[in-house]
This record gives C-alpha cells, sequence and structure tokens, in this order.
C-alpha cells in the first residue's frame, strides 16, 4: 500500500507540472453554456467518482480540448477553480478539460460526454459531476467510514479530502442534489480499485456507497446503472491486472451493474495509469454501454456474446448466463392450430405465443428454436421416426430456413432473446464417426452458417445435434461413455464445428453421449476452436438427481447425489467451458404436463427443482431453459394456487411457478432484505466431514433482521485455513486433497454490513460416517454407522465413491478388518474408473483381514495393472443380505503389515519337507542354517496355494558357511511328488531366481499359485539362507545395462535407477545410444519386459537404425497385460520417401520407449533372445 501511495504521490506531482491549464488557455475553448431550464428531463446527468484514473492522470492536448459541443457540461465542484479556470463551484460549464478539477489530466469522463452527446439527439444534453482523488481508497468515499479513512490517511490524500470539505460522498450528494434541479441523473460512473488491489470484499463495499447513492438521492436503480471501469490490463503493463477479476463479479452481485473492459486501452510505464488515448478509448466505451442502456429496441440493447474460458461473456468482459424456453414449429407442437405448411399462420400462431409469454411476465433471454424435420422432409415420404433422414430434401429446408426459422429468429431477437438453433430431428441411437448422420449435420449446417442473416450473427447460436445415445469408440465398441467414445464423438462433432468455421463464427454448443448427459471424456478429447460450449440434457432421475417414485416422492436422498452426478457427468466439461441445458423440466406424474417427473423439493432435502437450481447457480457458468411447452407457459398468471386445488401452473412443486419467479430474479438481480443479520453456514455446528478425493459444496445463508432468508453461496467469498488439506473455489466447491483437518472461513457482505462465519471440515479417506459411506453403489442396501454394519443388496456393493479421485501412491498397504465371519463371499475392491470399467478385487475368503499392496493391484478380470494414483472407488462386494461390520481399514507404509513377510520366515521353515517320515533334517531359526537329510527337502508348506502373480521374480540368496555345493531353489503348485514347477540350481553362484512369469511343469505353462518353495540338496551339509524374497526387478547380465540408460533422448526425462522408473517428458523418448552402431544380427528378437506402466498411459517399444527424426525401424506397443514388447529383428522396415525399405539390424543406433510423458514406466529389463516369446 505504502508503494501505491508513493506512486500516487509522485502523479500528482507530474500532473501540476504538465496537466494544468491556465485561466486564459481554458478560456479560449470555452463557449457559452446554453440555458439549463429548471429539471430538463432532457438533461442527462452523470455522476463520476473514483482516484486518480478518474480524476486523470494524461496530459491535456489541444484535441481534446478543441470541438466540445456546449450540449456537453461539467459542474464545478472545486472552490479553486474559480482562480485558476474562472469557474464557479456549483455551476455548469462547458466540459473542456479539465473536468475533475484545475490541476487534473485528461480522464475518460472527457470521452465519455464527447460521445454521449454525439450519439444522442441535438435536443439532448450530458453533464458530469467530477469527485476524485488520486490514490483515495474505496473507504474515502463511504458516508460511515470516510472519517476513518481520513484520520489514518497520509497528509497529501488529506488535502485532496479536504477540497471536497473532508467528506468526498457528501460534497457529491451535495452537487447531485444541486444538479437534479437543472436535469436528471441517469447514471454512475466509477473508477477505482488500485489502491484497494484484490481486496475480496472491495464488491460488497462498493455496493453500499452505490446503494446510500440511490437512497440519499431517491434515485431508482433499475433505471440508474453502475458503470465500472476495469484496471490496466496485463497486456498493457497493468500491475493491478487481478483486481479485474474482483470488478467482474459485481454485475451478479449488483443489480444494473456494468464492467467497462479497458482490454487494448494503452497504458503508462507505471503499470497504474492509462495514457490520453487509453482515456479516450476508455470514455469510449463507458458511453457506448450507456447508450445501449439508454436504448428501448431491446435488439439494438442486446450485447454481442461470445466464449472466454469456462464463460459466455459480453463484450465488457461480464459473465452472462442466459434462461429462456424452446419452441418447435410443426403442427403436431404447434396445437394443431395450423397445418398444410402455412407459413403465414405458423409464424402468427408462434409469434403470439412469444407476446403472450412476455406480457405474463415470463423474463427469458434465449429460445432454442428447433427446425423441425416437418418443413424439410419430402411431403408424402414415410419418415419412421425423427431420427429417420431418408427423407430431408435440401431445397425445402432452404427454402422454409429463409421463410419460417429465420423470421422466427429474428422476431426472438426483437424481443430481447438470443437463438439457439437446433437441427431437423433427433441422433440415431447408434452414430459413427462419417457415417449418414455425420454427413447430414455437415450439409445442414454448411447451409445455416452460410446463410447471409445468420452467418457471424452474434445473437444466433447452434446446438449441433439432439441427443446422441451411443457411438462406435475407437476400439470398434459401441458405447455411450468412456474413453474409446469420446475419442469418436470428439472426431464426429469436430468435423461438423469445422465445416461451420469455414463459413462463420457462431457460438457452437456441442452435445454429448447418453441422451446429451454423458460429458466427462470431453475433458481428455474437447472440441477444438474458439466460442465452443455444451449442450446438456437434464431430466429428473438423471446424474442421481430425484427422479419421482409414486407421484412426487424421492427415489435417491435429494441434493449431494445429485451434486456428485453433476460433479462426474458435466463438472470436468464445466471447468473449461460454458454449459447450455437445452431440455429440463419437472412435474409431479398426475398433470400429465410434463417430460420429466418429480417434484420441485427444498434445497438439501428431497426433490428435483430446488437441488438443480442450487447446483446450476453454484457452478456460476449455467444457462438452462424450461422445456414446457410454450402455450401453457403463454396462459400462466402470477396467482397463488389454491392447496389442494393446484394445476400444473400454479402449483409449487411443478416447474412453471418456481421458475417464473426464478427468472424474475435472475432479471432483477441482488437486492437486500432488511438489514443483514448474519450468515450461516449449513454443517457448521457439528461440522463437516468428507472423502479425501471427493468434492462438496457449502451452503451459505444469510439471515435478515426482519426473518427474511436468502442463499448466498455463490456471492460469498470462501478461505481455507490449509489448501494443502481442502481446497475451496469461488463457488463455495471443497475438494479434500488429503487426510486432514482444516477451518473454512466464509464472507459475505451488502450494504448493510459485512457477515462471517467458520466450519470446520474434515477430510478422511475412509469416513464411516452414514452421510458419506454409500451402501448402495450398486444395488440397494444399508449401513448402520454406529456399529459400521453393511447390508449389500444382491451381489451388491457398498463403500466410498472419489468424485475427483484419490491418491494413494504415497502409501504401500491398504489394510481391512473386518468385525465378523465372512457370511456373504465378501470381497474388497477398488476401481480407477466407473463401477463396470473393471477392479481389483480381494476376497476375505475364512480370514478377518486383507491387505492390499497398492503398487502391485492388478484388475481381475483383464491383468491389466491398477495404478493407486486416482482412485474413483473403495469397498465391499458380497452376495448380500448378510452383515459385514467393518472393524478398521486404513492406510500403512509399515512394511509389518505386508502379508508377503510371513510366507518366508524362518520360524515357519520345515526341514523335513522331504521325508517327514524319516525327520533327518534340521534347521537354526538364528542362524538360518538348514541340514537336509539326504536327498532331502526344506523350506516353507502352505495350507493352500500362495498366489504370486503379483511379482515378477522369487529370489534365494545364500549367505557365508554354505558348504553345500548342489542346492537347488525350487517351486511347486501342488505336491512335492506332483513334479516342480521350478528347479534352478545355485551352482557356483549364491543366488537363484525362479521367473514366476514363465513357470513350467512337463511342457506346460503353471501360474503362480505355489503350495511349496524351499531348497533341495544331497544332504548332510550347510545349507546358510540369507533370505528369500518377493521382487519385480532383478539385477541381470545383459546387453542393456541401465547405467546407460538416457531418459532424455528426446523431451526431458527421468530416471530412477534403483526402481528402473522411468517418466518420459511430454511425447517423450528414452533408452539407449549407441553412435557407432550396435549389431543385433546375432538375435531373432528384441524383448522388453515391463514391471508396470499406468493405464492411461501408452508405451512404445522402438528401435531405429539412424537418428530418432529419420523414422524407427522397428515399434511394438507395450501390451498392458503381458507388460511386454517384442520386436522380430528379421522384419524391420521403415518408409522412405513412400517406399518401405527393409533394414538391417546390422547397426542399430536408437533402442528405447516412447510415452505419453509425466506417467511412471517401471522397466524389468531389455534383452536378446532367438526363443520365440509369447
Amino acid at each position: 500500500m505504502k508503494y501505491l501511495k508513493q506512486i500516487f504521490l509522485f502523479t500528482i506531482i507530474i500532473l501540476l507540472s504538465v496537466s494544468c491549464v491556465d485561466t486564459e488557455d481554458y478560456r479560449r475553448f470555452q463557449v457559452d453554456a446554453p440555458e439549463i431550464s429548471k429539471s430538463d428531463p432532457n438533461f442527462h446527468i452523470y455522476l463520476c467518482f473514483g482516484q486518480s484514473n478518474m480524476e486523470g492522470n494524461a496530459t491535456i492536448e489541444n484535441v481534446d480540448k478543441e470541438g466540445v459541443s456546449s450540449r456537453f457540461q461539467v459542474m464545478t465542484i472545486s472552490p479553486d477553480d474559480e482562480e485558476h479556470l474562472g469557474r464557479k463551484e456549483g455551476e455548469w460549464y462547458t466540459a473542456v478539460p479539465p473536468l475533475c478539477r484545475w490541476d487534473t489530466g485528461l480522464t475518460p469522463a472527457d470521452y465519455f460526454g464527447r460521445t454521449m452527446v454525439a450519439e444522442t439527439p441535438d435536443n439532448v444534453k450530458v453533464g458530469v459531476i467530477m469527485v476524485a482523488m488520486g490514490g483515495a481508497g474505496i473507504d474515502a468515499f463511504d458516508k460511515d467510514n470516510y472519517k476513518k479513512y481520513y484520520s489514518e490517511a497520509d497528509d497529501w490524500q488529506k488535502g485532496l479530502m479536504n477540497i471536497y470539505g473532508g467528506n468526498p460522498y457528501a460534497k457529491l450528494v451535495e452537487m447531485a442534489k444541486l444538479a437534479k434541479e437543472s436535469g436528471v441523473i441517469k447514471g454512475v460512473l466509477l473508477h477505482q480499485g488500485e489502491t484497494n488491489n484484490m481486496q475480496e470484499d472491495w464488491p460488497m463495499k462498493v455496493n453500499k456507497i452505490y446503494t446510500d447513492l440511490l437512497k440519499d438521492l431517491t434515485l431508482n436503480g433499475d433505471t440508474v446503472p453502475l458503470l465500472i471501469g476495469e484496471m490496466l490490463t496485463e497486456a498493457q503493463g497493468g500491475i493491478c491486472y487481478g483486481m479485474n477479476n474482483i470488478i467482474a463479479k459485481m454485475p451478479a452481485l449488483v443489480k444494473n451493474t456494468h464492467v467497462i473492459s479497458a482490454d487494448g486501452c494503452p497504458g503508462k510505464e507505471d503499470g497504474l495509469h492509462f495514457t490520453a488515448e487509453g482515456y479516450r478509448e476508455l470514455g469510449r466505451r463507458y458511453a457506448k454501454k450507456m447508450l445501449q442502456l439508454l436504448v428501448l429496441d431491446k435488439a439494438e440493447a442486446m450485447p454481442k456474446l461470445h466464449i472466454e474460458g469456462r464463460y459466455l461473456k459480453d463484450g465488457e468482459g461480464n459473465i452472462v448466463n442466459l434462461h429462456g424456453f424452446a419452441q418447435t414449429y410443426s403442427p403436431y407442437f404447434n396445437e394443431s392450430m395450423w397445418s398444410n405448411y402455412d407459413v403465414d399462420a405458423c409464424l402468427r400462431y408462434n409469434q403470439g405465443l412469444i407476446r403472450r409469454m412476455l406480457a405474463a411476465g415470463w423474463e427469458m433471454d434465449f429460445i432454442r428454436l428447433h427446425m423441425d424435420p416437418y418443413w424439410s422432409n419430402t411431403p408424402g415420404c414415410q419418415a419412421t421416426g425423427e431420427n429417420d433422414i431418408h427423407c430431408f430434401e435440401e431445397a425445402r429446408f432452404k427454402k422454409y430456413l429463409d421463410q419460417v426459422f429465420v423470421p422466427m429468429a429474428e422476431y426472438a431477437i426483437s424481443k430481447g432473446m438470443y437463438v439457439v438453433m437446433r437441427p431437423p430431428g433427433v441422433c440415431p441411437e447408434e452414430i459413427a464417426v462419417d457415417d449418414d448422420y455425420n454427413e447430414y449435420l455437415v450439409t445442414v449446417w454448411d447451409i445455416v452458417s452460410k446463410h447471409p442473416k445468420i452467418k457471424n450473427n452474434p445473437y444466433i447460436m447452434f446446438e449441433l445435434a439432439n441427443e446422441p445415445v451411443r457411438i462406435v469408440g475407437s476400439d470398434g465398441i459401441v458405447g455411450g461413455d468412456g474413453d474409446p467414445c469420446f475419442t469418436s464423438l470428439k472426431t464426429y462433432f469436430q468435423k461438423v464445428v469445422d465445416a461451420i468455421r469455414l463459413n462463420a463464427d457462431n457460438i457452437v454448443w456441442v452435445p454429448g453421449l447418453g441422451y446429451q448427459a454423458n460429458y466427462s471424456g470431453y475433458a481428455n478429447h474437447p472440441i477444438e476452436g474458439d466460442n465452443i460450449g455444451y449442450a446438456v440434457h437434464l431430466y429428473p432421475g438423471w446424474m442421481n438427481s430425484d427422479g419421482e417414485n409414486g407421484d412426487g416422492g424421492s427415489s435417491t436422498g435429494g441434493y449431494q447425489p445429485f451434486q456428485n452426478g453433476w460433479d462426474r457427468q458435466v463438472g470436468p466439461v464445466a471447468d473449461f467451458a460454458p454449459i447450455i441445458i437445452t431440455e429440463m423440466d419437472w412435474a409431479p406424474a398426475r398433470y400429465d404436463a410434463s417430460w420429466g417427473k418429480a417434484i420441485t423439493g427444498t434445497l438439501g432435502g428431497p426433490g428435483f427443482g430446488a437441488n438443480f437450481k442450487y447446483i446450476v447457480d453454484n457452478a456460476g457458468n449455467v444457462s438452462w431453459l424450461l422445456f414446457t411447452s410454450p402455450h401453457l407457459l403463454a396462459d400462466f398468471k402470477d396467482i397463488p394456487g389454491t392447496p389442494g386445488a393446484y394445476t400444473f401452473l400454479d402449483d409449487p412443486q411443478a416447474c412453471p411457478w418456481p421458475i417464473y419467479h426464478w427468472y424474475q430474479d435472475y432479471r432483477k438481480g441482488t437486492s437486500a432484505t432488511g438489514d443483514l443479520k448474519d450468515i450461516v453456514v449449513e454443517g457448521a455446528e457439528s461440522g463437516i466431514t468428507m472423502t479425501t478425493g471427493s468434492s462438496s459444496y457449502l451452503m451459505v445463508y444469510a439471515n435478515y433482521e426482519d426473518g427474511s432468508t436468502s442463499i448466498v453461496s455463490s456471492k460469498s467469498s470462501f478461505s481455507c485455513s490449509d489448501p494443502s488439506v481442502i481446497s475451496v473455489d469461488e463457488t463455495g466447491k471443497m475438494t479434500a486433497l488429503k487426510d486432514g483437518n482444516v477451518t473454512i472461513t466464509v464472507t459475505y457482505g451488502e450494504a448493510s454490513g459485512i457477515k462471517t462465519a467458520t466450519v470446520a471440515v474434515h477430510a478422511t479417506t475412509f469416513p464411516l460416517s452414514a452421510d458419506v459411506f454409500n451402501p448402495s453403489i450398486w444395488e440397494t442396501g444399508t449401513y448402520d454407522e454406529a456399529t459400521h454394519t453393511l447390508v449389500t443388496g444382491t451381489y451388491g456393493f457398498g463403500g466410498w465413491e472419489y468424485t475427483n479421485g484419490v491418491d494413494l501412491s504415497s502409501y504401500k498397504y491398504l489394510v481391512v478388518k473386518l468385525g465378523n465371519d465372512n457370511e456373504a463371499d465378501v470381497k474388497f475392491r477398488l476401481f480407477d474408473k466407473g463401477y463396470w470399467d473393471g477392479c481389483a478385487s480381494y476376497a476375505f475368503g475364512n480370514s478377518r483381514k486383507v491387505v492390499v499392496e497398492l503398487k502391485k493391484m492388478k484388475k481381475e478380470d483383464s491383468g491389466v495393472a491398477l495404478s493407486p494414483k486416482s482412485i474413483k472407488i473403495i469397498g465391499f462386494w458380497s452376495n448380500g443380505g448378510k452383515p459385514i461390520i467393518i472393524e478398521d481399514i486404513y492406510l500403512s507404509n509399515d512394511d509389518d503389515e505386508n502379508p508377503v513377510k510371513d510366507y518366508f520366515a524362518f520360524e515357519n521353515l520345515n526341514p523335513n519337507i522331504w521325508d517327514p517320515n524319516q525327520p533327518t533334517g534340521s534347521f537354526d531359526v538364528n542362524t538360518g542354517t538348514l541340514i537336509t537329510g539326504s536327498y532331502g527337502f526344506g523350506g516353507w508348506e502352505y495350507d493352500s496355494a500362495i498366489d504370486f502373480s503379483a511379482y515378477h521374480y522369487l529370489v534365494a540368496e545364500l549367505d557365508e558357511g554354505t558348504e553345500a555345493t548342489d542346492v537347488a531353489f525350487r517351486a511347486f503348485d501342488k505336491g512335492y511328488w506332483d513334479g516342480e514347477a521350478a528347479n534352478v540350481p545355485f551352482n557356483n553362484s549364491r543366488t537363484a531366481v525362479i521367473d514366476l512369469k514363465n513357470l513350467s511343469k512337463n511342457g506346460s505353462k503353471v501360474e503362480p499359485s505355489l503350495k511349496i518353495i524351499g531348497f533341495w540338496s544331497s544332504g548332510g551339509k550347510k545349507i546358510v539362507i540369507k533370505r528369500v524374497y518377493l521382487t519385480d526387478i532383478v539385477e541381470q547380465p545383459g546387453d542393456f545395462s541401465f547405467d546407460d540408460f538416457n531418459p532424455s533422448i528426446w523431451e526431458t526425462g527421468s530416471f530412477d535407477r534403483k526402481t528402473h522408473t522411468f517418466i518420459a517428458g511430454q511425447y517423450g523418448f528414452g533408452g539407449w545410444q549407441y553412435p557407432s552402431g550396435k549389431d543385433l544380427t546375432t538375435h531373432k528378437y528384441l524383448v522388453a519386459e515391463l514391471v508396470s506402466m499406468e493405464d492411461n498411459d501408452d508405451v512404445v517399444f522402438r528401435i531405429f537404425d539412424e537418428g530418432y527424426w529419420d523414422g524407427a525401424a522397428g515399434e511394438v506397443k507395450a501390451d498392458k497385460t503381458t507388460l511386454r514388447a517384442v520386436i522380430d529383428l528379421n522384419n524391420l522396415s521403415k518408409d522412405k520417401d513412400g517406399t518401405v525399405t527393409k533394414i538391417s539390424p546390422n547397426s542399430i543406433k536408437i533402442i528405447g520407449f516412447w510415452s505419453m510423458g509425466g506417467r511412471e514406466v517401471v522397466i524389468n529389463r531389455v534383452y536378446l533372445t532367438n526363443e520365440e516369446v509369447n
């Protein structure tokens, strides 16, 4: 702050030397002011206040003083202006600069006024009243806080305040009251914020000052807007550009508030002030917005919209969320009020509906316009449904686009509504890239986007298709969700968007799958280009929302499941693009008047409507409509219904009644309901428990002195005591990042005050509270929080869901303990995707304990490695109907939890596995010394076979003192005399390695499920066992030493020599380089074996005979099941200038691994062999 004050003081000194205008110089440009009659309605007055950028900080040039119309007036405020400019306090003068005071410079108000008079009729005069001070904080203008501000201000700033009697607000009001005797106050202009840079309570303070002005001057906020200018932007070198994000919140907080963009307005080198040209442009923009607000023709006043990041915005950068309805132009949907392709009758009917709806008070600003196939299908052609396009006739579509759809769009725009056009009909239930329907959409949108009245029309947008259901995925499988499906869907709609972009830049809304309910895959496969948003359909029962159970009941429990469903299905897209919901309604089934069957309900409780509104409002970037038939909406009357005798239109539990009033609230904006008493955060009393990896939203209620209550979550600000545990965004969305405890502080303010509240939040990976543990993830189950008892449905599953995925990779083990015997075939399961996308599964069997080795997880069905980095679901499966008591569940890095340690414990070694009937072997537990009987065998024998498939190698190491020279390390999958699955002699080594992936017996492959492991010898001599252990990596001699591994052959990567973990740079490559070439002709195959790779990665094993960019001579994608890639060295080739050339492996220059990057690839070994490898 001290730094900013020094800058402001410096700029004031500069202005005194370069920007002052003496009396004679000023009077050369002054012209006689026109006589202003008492309270002239055509004299438009604007109150201007702020700090140095409103005061004026640029040198006034001749061009700024010449040609100022006498219709542009300024009221003198400063008493000193009479001496220097010949202007008397409280009188009007032609607005020749300087306007604020005699010693100030050019200000945005100069070109605001010049532009206003140039663009308004000759009988309109424009006057400005300026109260501004360099370096002034917003509190200097607060009538209740200026004294405190003054007492703490520096002397130079006190001097500026003294010009206005020490109370700038009172001076502004005094002059404004005087001005009202001459004209009409039309608006308030503010440019301030540098001194309050990044202060989250700034909007509340501005709101108070604006509200005080309206009250003290008896002005109507509906007709006197507040226009707020942005700070100098980052692109122009602004040092307070971050304040623009706070300024952008004002239109949502205060009704009739508008932000004036400073984008492209040049700034000075100080990073705070605009240049003269910057002030001129900024002033013109203030005027442009004010002119729009003065226009009565709604079409002319509509701002042009564009998509910027995750928001739909107007030209000034204000966030826009639209609310509307839908129309379809066919006799079937128009009550059969016209027929026989009667264009005039169709237009009369549908335009009449719009007029009637507006007359009924519906506050709507967009329409979804269905270009119904009634018009474009060949008459007499029998279509099998709306998804049958064989009757589509291009010439008819063009004809009625001109005669019906464009006139309806123009009419809606003239009524202040944006238009979202929808193509004729609906999608087939199954689509595929480049299918007939894909080509149909390209044709339709090519025609529409070329139309001269639609092309680049800022008021017309395109919804590409209606309700795609399933698509042929990139893997050839038809589905409605998942990565392969969205890989195809991106290609499908990118083709349509690209066709449109050849013609026009209209905003495009892209549908998802599953009847426009599934969107998460777009997070990895977004549609490319500008002005792209996503169009969603949402009905009761979708996204885990409440659907109707009977007539008006609840099926899922209200808010939280609905929020989780939204976060899962739409949230990943809403994080980077705006959403528009183009179908949605609800009502109790008894009315038979809505597509969706549910009740409005209550926020946080049962019902669809109230929870829907909260979710979309809190998202902050969702436009939506009411899909109820327009002829019903046109009959709406704002008269409360009679309980017990409600109708569809007046029942608060059906969509029309609440939405009618919600739409009015959206249009009115925020207004205080009495004085703010306090705010309450739901759950604050008992605290909130969250599952680590999940998200939840804070609900904030404002309580007023008059007893009223309002939900203010989206208007509050939030901070967290430890953001590393829980992050909280501007919407109140909390995301639990790791286990821990935090305090969330919530702040909300209005003109009547600012209030705070706190809530304790506990994040834990496995909360056993009923509000978080879900017993019905699959099939309906029950959960008793008091006893931690789960009973699943038949073949059901209960547990925890992690919307954002929970990272368990910093732990080795997940330990689960039951408090009762397993009576229901209980299995503990972990999922990295959806419930039906495969899991790692662990059976309790006869045990009450399961230990999951998190780095060893594999999917039960496919054997694909399951990474612990992003787990989405964890819990218990059972065949149902029996209690499962959860005694404990926890994460650990304690190796004592590892069950493997017991498999080879010396205490459990039996020296007489052969021959137990003649026990001549011995074992010393303390020294690890085994002496077998004659041709005997000692080791470990298990009651049931142990599954070692999670590991690659079983290793035995002998220690000094070993005397036996014929020791063999053996493993058996059955009994001792059923034959060994592995027999590895030690020979002259002290280490023996069994490859668990290549066990065999009698020429047949054996699975690594072993019953006996141990040591054979001829007997009578010491075998000193150092250790027996499982591992995935064994350093073996060979041609490819990891000491020579280069992780950065292309892009910068990393390699952990100890663990063989390679992480490539983005689309990077690491491996071995041989500048002189390496001859591999002695072998047939080059084999790469991995320990693990992440499921969302693609790893490709490549070999090069030249440089990296000269093309690979061979490449094989690593198999995600076998974790192996095999290159056939006798079949190397590459494309050279269109000709495939065979390559010899006699001089290989590079060998290694390509990866998508940023993901762990653990390499076991790379080796040459002449044996065929499966």
